[in-house]
């Protein structure tokens, strides 16, 4: 089979700026050795000129065009992020060293949550709400 392709292709490149398509034969097929794959290339665009074939071949290559276009664009500005990530990841690594020079670890807090205790209590108190859903808590909190 034949798929075109076009070698001056620039990136905004119209239908009229392609030039001339160029056509690349993939598969040997039996009978092809010592056939000048050049003039077969010449035969089948000069057979092509002016087809649907030729115009869809142009469109594919405009949009090739414009697709790597949009591709080198994007991965200039991903080499403008990597330096602007590698600039915010010292300045969050220089903020976490000042942050660990800081930290003290001479106090101890300690948190317990007495929820269950104090349910556990009035459960003892009123055996009838074993087994039951209740609330325990204040006005502040109900937990």
């Amino acid at each position: 089979g034949a798929s075109g392709a076009s070698s001056d292709v620039n990136n905004n490149a119209s239908s009229e700026q392609l030039g001339a398509l160029s056509y690349v034969f993939l598969n040997s097929k039996g009978g092809m050795d010592g056939v000048d794959m050049q003039s077969v290339q010449q035969v089948v665009a000069a057979m092509s000129a002016g087809s649907r074939h030729e115009a869809n071949e142009r469109r594919k290559a405009t949009e090739h065009a414009e697709r790597t276009r949009q591709l080198l664009q994007r991965k200039s500005t991903w080499e403008r992020d990597k330096v602007a990530v590698a600039k915010s990841r010292r300045e969050v690594d220089a903020a976490v060293t000042r942050l660990e020079e800081q930290r003290r670890l001479s106090s101890v807090f300690c948190h317990v949550d007495q929820d269950q205790y104090y349910a556990a209590c009035e459960e003892q108190e009123r055996p009838e709400l074993s087994g039951k859903a209740f609330a325990v808590g204040g006005i502040g909190m109900i937990s």
